[in-house]
Formats: structure tokens, C-alpha cells, sequence
């Protein structure tokens, strides 16, 4: 595992921890679109990315 995927793990777990239902992390190349800076876009429902 390297540190990345241990940073990663970390952020995630804090924030299922402090109330996140779903958690993920992409790269910022797959959210360019126009359409992919709303959030429901990319999830119906979701309140943030």
C-alpha cells in the first residue's frame, strides 16, 4: 500500500466519521466537464463534491 492509498483510506474514514454517507476521490481530469461540477451529475442527490 503506498502513501497515497493510505492517505486516501484516511481522508475517507474521516468522513464516513463525521457523517458522509459515500465517500470517493477521483482525479480532477474526470470531473472537467461542465456538467460534472454539479453534483447531481455525478450522483442524484448529492449535496457537494
Amino acid at each position: 500500500m503506498t502513501v497515497t492509498d493510505r492517505l486516501e483510506d484516511q481522508i475517507k474514514q474521516l468522513a464516513l466519521e463525521e457523517g458522509a454517507v459515500l465517500v470517493g476521490i477521483c482525479s480532477a481530469d474526470s470531473i472537467k466537464e461542465k456538467e460534472a461540477s454539479d453534483p447531481n451529475y455525478l450522483l442524484q442527490g448529492a449535496q457537494s463534491v
